[in-house]
C-alpha cells in the first residue's frame, strides 16, 4: 500500500493518507497550496502560475515555474 506523508507546519503534524484515499484533484490542490513539497533547494523554489491552462488536447492540471 502507498501513502503520502503530509506536515502540517501550523499543528506540528505529520498526516499519512492512502494514495486511493487522496484524489487527483486533491493533489493538484495541495502542490498549489504547498509547492515547497516539490521544491529542490539546490535548484530553488517551485512557483505556481495557474491552472488548467488549456492546450490542444484538453489542458494542463497545474503549470509552475
Amino acid at each position: 500500500m502507498e501513502y503520502i506523508l503530509f506536515l502540517d507546519k501550523e499543528k506540528g503534524e505529520v498526516r499519512k493518507v492512502k494514495v486511493t484515499e487522496f484524489g487527483e484533484e486533491a493533489k493538484q490542490s495541495t502542490i498549489e497550496k504547498h509547492p515547497e513539497a516539490l521544491s529542490i533547494p539546490a535548484v530553488g523554489a517551485i512557483v505556481p502560475l495557474t491552472t488548467e491552462y488549456p492546450i490542444n488536447t484538453g489542458s494542463v492540471d497545474l503549470l509552475a515555474f
